[in-house]
């Protein structure tokens, strides 16, 4: 899906803020959840998801990116993003520790997190995670999922640490196998929108 495409999922114009896209989004899920009787199709879910964390990512990395060596990772970083939601977290650890300077880079530090997270490997995905919320106090999405894997993880995969409790999706048991693994990012799709305050 291309930005043009999940502007137009969501009814909106290219360009649209965080505000306009959170509110597009809510309002399209609502309708979804109506139209399926209170259970929005998995179809269509996913594509509102997909448009919504594109549209939500190509904006957190704008702002994350706004100087310094962030500013020239901004379309690497939203690759990566993409690579650890489609299952390649060792892949996206290699192009990661290529990048220069990298742990000075709160959204690194978080995508880095993400992939160990997605590997199974708690202790490494808080470490990154607790950066990440040292180098950008104010991101919602790197302290939500700091505090939600904190909440859930001792020591174990009890939980997606994306998880925010809203839109009735509960938490999902996550393991080490693939399709569970794919489930943690399914969820964290559907609920970003309440660890950025929608």
């Amino acid at each position: 899906m291309t930005k043009q495409q999940a502007y137009a999922t969501l009814g909106l114009r290219d360009g649209a803020g965080e505000d306009e896209i959170k509110a597009a989004y809510r309002a399209l899920v609502q309708q979804a959840q109506k139209d399926g009787g209170g259970t929005p199709s998995e179809a269509r879910m996913n594509e509102l998801n997909a448009a919504f964390d594109l549209l939500m990512g190509s904006l957190r990395t704008d702002g994350n990116m706004a100087s310094g060596a962030g500013q020239d990772n901004r379309a690497l970083f939203a690759e990566i993003r993409q690579m650890i939601q489609s299952g390649q977290a060792d892949a996206a650890l290699q192009r990661l520790n290529r990048v220069p300077g990298g742990s000075e880079i709160a959204e690194w530090n978080f995508l880095v997190g993400s992939a160990y997270y997605f590997k199974g490997w708690v202790n490494e995905a808080l470490r990154y995670f607790d950066a990440a919320c040292r180098l950008d106090p104010s991101n919602r999405e790197y302290s939500a999922a700091l505090n939600n894997l904190r909440a859930k993880a001792g020591g174990s995969m009890n939980g997606n640490p994306f998880y925010a409790g809203e839109n009735g999706y509960g938490p999902q048991a996550v393991t080490c196998s693939c399709c569970d693994m794919c489930m943690m990012w399914m969820c964290m799709d559907t609920l970003c929108s309440c660890m950025r305050g929608c």
